[in-house]
């Protein structure tokens, strides 16, 4: 079976054994840089029913396909003037929410949902490698296939990306330095560099290596942007934790700051957060005291925690984000499943409703989700399927956690509005046993279908 390399490794790094759970693309760019991937994306393993450990592959090989630096690319603006670099542009790695619609879009155009309640809980990572600025659409590759979208690409519009994207990265092979400083102390040789990306920003970079410099161990990266030192990124690799490696960077940037009398902006990516790596969080917690800055909410989408010294009374510990995406992984078929199973468990779970007005608005519901207004939905419309896509959510809510009064309320609208569509449309089915059991276990196994 042909496994992408740099999931496998992702995963075993992650100390995940199942494809299902997904990886962080912080964790990709991190495998890239700090030890290299093979010329071939994938490889070769037996059939294992679950993903194997990476093979093992000689480092020098490795290092050829290395990066030199990645950054955040945190707007659609941003990532449209990467795209379109002269002279060939640069890819963007994005992480992104799905909807329903990926199953099979149109010409390969993913629509903008009308609302967060069309979103499912489950993400994807693609590869945005062109941009059209007159039709506001990114050209990405899914990997899906040539028989998905248009020919295996996809066009995401700006506005998608500057909703809901989040690790969003962009890398370079090569860098013209504006200043490069290094010192050997003993085996390992510490670095310091500037110089400036795409977007017209200094860049600074620090990086600890071993004295051949090409084993590198820990980096750090930091952009100049909005009148503050923002750091994007602070890693030490595995094997070297716990050996200064991190102190030593803390303490580079907190010069940087001090010197260029800028304030300190830190974004820590998902994958560093107490829920995905708790073996980190002292280590995060020491690093951000370090360089004199305290935690707040983070105010963006795409960054678990933020920390800054221009700002008074934070706190000391990380500030807990309300929701933390899904790993991306968004395999298709499991995508196409829940379609299915959306649109059989709507003509299951309403099939004995008789249809009745809809109610009056209910207060304090608007936010929560979009409800058609009118009293009859048609059933292959756009408003049919935001109505499919907001009773889905409500249906994997019910099952995992349960749901609140208000969501009750809503969801049980919704069933009625399904109901008078699917009444309207075409006479109730008549299953068969195996059907019927199908149903059953999507809708938790505990509903009564009736034929």
């Amino acid at each position: 079976m042909r496994w992408p390399y740099l999931f496998l490794r992702a995963l075993e790094l992650q100390e995940i054994r199942s494809e299902e759970e997904g990886a962080w693309e912080s964790v990709a760019q991190r495998i890239i840089f700090g030890e290299g991937i093979p010329s071939d994306q994938f490889v070769e393993l037996p059939d294992a029913g679950s993903p194997p450990p990476a093979p093992k592959i000689d480092p020098d090989v490795l290092r050829e396909n290395r990066t030199v630096y990645y950054g955040r690319v945190r707007t659609a603006n941003d990532c449209e003037l990467l795209t379109q670099s002269s002279p060939h542009g640069y890819a963007v790695s994005t992480s992104l929410p799905l909807t329903l619609q990926w199953v099979d879009p149109q010409g390969g155009v993913i629509q903008v949902p009308e609302s967060e309640a069309a979103l499912l809980p489950m993400t994807h990572s693609v590869t945005i490698v062109d941009s059209f600025p007159l039709r506001a659409l990114f050209t990405f590759e899914n990997w899906w296939g040539e028989e998905w979208g248009d020919g295996g690409l996809g066009h995401l519009p700006y506005e998608y990306f500057d909703r809901y994207a989040f690790d969003a990265w962009t890398v370079k092979m090569s860098l013209v330095y504006g200043e490069w400083k290094s010192r050997q102390i003993g085996k390992h040789r510490y670095s310091t560099w500037r110089t400036a990306n795409d977007l017209s920003q200094p860049v600074y970079g620090f990086q600890i290596t071993d004295d051949r410099n090409e084993e590198r161990y820990a980096w750090a990266f930091a952009v100049e942007r909005d009148g503050a030192i923002e750091v994007e990124e602070l890693f030490v690799r595995h094997p070297y934790r716990s050996q200064g490696h991190g102190r030593w960077l803390a303490e580079q940037i907190a010069v940087l700051s001090r010197k260029a009398g800028k304030p300190l902006r830190v974004w820590v990516p998902f994958a560093d957060c107490r829920q995905e790596s708790p073996k980190t969080y002292d280590a995060l917690v020491s690093l951000a005291r370090r360089l004199g800055v305290q935690f707040h909410k983070s105010p963006v989408r795409w960054a678990a925690y933020y920390a800054t010294n221009e700002m008074p009374r934070g706190s000391d510990a990380p500030v807990e984000p309300e929701s933390i995406p899904q790993r991306p992984r968004g395999p298709l078929p499991t995508l196409k499943a829940m379609a299915q199973a959306a649109a059989t468990a709507v003509v299951v779970a309403t099939s004995d409703v008789a249809p009745i007005p809809p109610d009056p608005p209910q207060p304090g519901l608007a936010t929560a989700t979009s409800v058609p207004t009118r009293p009859t939905v048609v059933v292959g419309t756009s408003e049919w399927d935001q109505l499919t896509a907001d009773r889905l959510r409500l249906i994997d809510k019910k099952y995992r956690e349960g749901l609140t009064a208000a969501e009750l309320v809503l969801f049980e609208r919704l069933q009625r509005l399904s109901s008078e569509a699917l009444e309207h449309a075409y006479p109730r089915p008549t299953l068969t046993p195996e059907e019927r059991a199908l149903v059953k276990k999507a809708l938790g196994g505990d509903e009564e279908v009736v034929p």
